[in-house]
Order: C-alpha cells, then structure tokens, then sequence
C-alpha cells in the first residue's frame, strides 16, 4: 500500500492511497507451485483454461502441468481459451489441496483459444496428490452412488459431485472423467460419466457389428482405434509373407472434415451405422463410418 500527501505552506491535501501487488513472475506453473505458501504468482507464461466451475478454473500449461485458480473472476473461460498473462495468485493450501486465491482485478477476457484439452487415461492406482487439479479420464470403473466411490481393478477412489453433474442413481459401469482433488483425503470431481465399454477396453476379437438399423459410437485415442480396426481387420490365418505390402501393415489415418489428420492424442468418435440399401435382394448394407476428432469437432471420412 501507497500513501501519499501533497503540502504546500499550511495547505495539505487529502492523503491518496493506492495498492499495489508485487508478485514473483512465474512463466511455468511448475515454478508458481515452487513458490511458498502466502507467497504471491504473477503468471507470465501461458495458460489455458481446462474447465471452470463457479469460483473454480483449472488451468493447464505447455509442460502438462496443472493449478487450481479459486476465486471470483468475473470472466467465464471454456476448455482451450488461453488466459492472458499477467494475472495474480497468492498460493495457498486448503485442506491438503494446493490452489491460487485469484486477484479477480488482474484478469482479462481471453482472445485466443487453443484446441481443447483432452484427460489422460488413467488407472485409480495412478492417482496420487502428484497429480493434484489434473485433468483425467478413467475408464471400466464401477461407480457407486452410495458409497460415493469409483472402481476399477486396480482399487476405488472416493468421488465428490462438486460440479453438479448427472451421475446415475444407481451402482454403473462405464468411464468417468474429471479433476483430481484433494479435501483431506485424495478425491475425484467427475466432470462427464459415461457408461458402457470403451474401445480402449474392449477385446477387438469378441467385438462383431450386425447388419441392422442403428449407431454404433466407439469411443478412444486415434492411436488405439487404428490398433485395434488393424487387429480386427486382421486374416485368421496369416498370409504368406510375399503377399503382403508394407502399406497394408501401416495403420490407417483419421482425417477431419478439412482434410488435415487428427493428432494420436486426438480422441475419436467413430460412428458406424447400417441402413436399408437396395442390393439386389442381398438386404442391408453397411455405409462408410463418419469419424469426430475432437480437436476440429467435424465428421471426417478414413483414408489408409
């Protein structure tokens, strides 16, 4: 804080006082959680919104790392806004969890967006308080509404709905996404529940599509898809190996809709659906798949 007075022979003026925060300048948020508690962050480096909740913004940075900005901001950012630099955080820790109090005043509405951050596929023995505020995705857990946990087969997590999501109202399987949070004891704040078997679970062998009338959405990385279409695709019995090319093993790419490939990271939706077709009296016939990256959010079609 600033005071100030001006004098002139017996006249004074009124005293002006101004406040003014002098924070460390940060350009990571690995060196913002470095700092010590009460300590104050200038962010210089660049952020990008993951998800916001009421007073809570979850941020990310080139590096993979994450932090917890709580406040009122006064400014709404979706997944993949870039929030301007030069925004202040005291760092504090609350009941185990590591989080920046905001100063609402030093933030600014975004103008740039980045393409949307995507979870990281984890197990719930993977998550540890090193991992705090991520951004993750679990998936083949059990949820129970009543004990209030998820499960897989590596152990059970406790969840909070802090965010108010539709959960099922009854023990489900499926994959769950959120934040990793801590409330003296390790917790995961479910953003989307989803039931049912991803790709990433599924055994592509037991996996068969019957002509009929319907959609069908797999769900999983670019990368995974293309391993699995790859295997499923794949002759019972070898062929000879004069009768293979290279380009056959290759896995095939996913394209958007304006023809640029989707990033392996990407996760696609496939949609693979059958409709009636006049084929000579041989029934129905399947049509091309249509594929979602979510990075462009556009159908595209496969190109090997």
């Amino acid at each position: 804080m600033v005071k100030a007075i001006a004098i002139k022979g017996s006249n004074k003026s009124v005293v002006a006082t101004a406040s003014y925060t002098f924070g460390h300048k940060v350009t990571t948020i690995a060196a913002a959680l470095a700092l010590a508690d009460g300590e104050v962050a200038r962010f210089d480096g660049k952020v990008v919104a993951v998800y916001q909740y009421s007073s809570n913004l979850y941020v990310t940075d080139e590096a993979g790392d994450y932090a917890l900005i709580y406040g009122s901001l006064g400014k709404t950012y979706s997944n993949g806004d870039v929030v301007p630099v030069g925004f202040y955080g005291t760092k504090k820790l609350f009941n185990g969890l590591t989080e920046f109090e905001a100063e609402a005043s030093s933030f600014a509405a975004s103008t740039e967006a980045e393409s949307a951050v995507s979870p990281k596929t984890v197990k719930v023995s993977d998550v540890t308080t090193a991992i705090q505020n991520h951004y993750v995705r679990i998936e083949g857990v059990t949820l129970d509404p009543t004990d209030k946990t998820i499960t897989d087969a590596t152990g059970s997590l406790a969840f909070y709905n802090s965010f108010k999501v539709t959960l099922p109202s009854a023990s489900a399987t499926g994959s769950v996404e959120g934040i990793v949070s801590i409330y003296n004891n390790l917790q995961l704040l479910p953003i989307v529940f989803s039931e049912g078997t991803s790709v990433d679970m599924a055994d592509a062998d037991a996996v068969r599509i019957e002509a009929g009338r319907g959609v069908i959405e797999v769900r999983g990385s670019a990368a995974s898809i293309a391993e699995r279409s790859s295997a499923a695709a794949a002759p019972r019995r070898p062929a000879p190996a004069s009768t293979l090319s290279a380009s056959a093993a290759a896995p095939p790419k996913w394209w958007s809709a304006d023809r640029r490939p989707c990033d392996d990271k990407s996760l696609i939706h496939i949609i693979i659906a059958s409709i009636p077709h006049s084929d000579g009296g041989r029934g129905l016939r399947s049509r091309p798949p249509f594929f979602l990256c979510s990075a462009s959010i556009a159908h595209g079609v496969a190109m090997g």
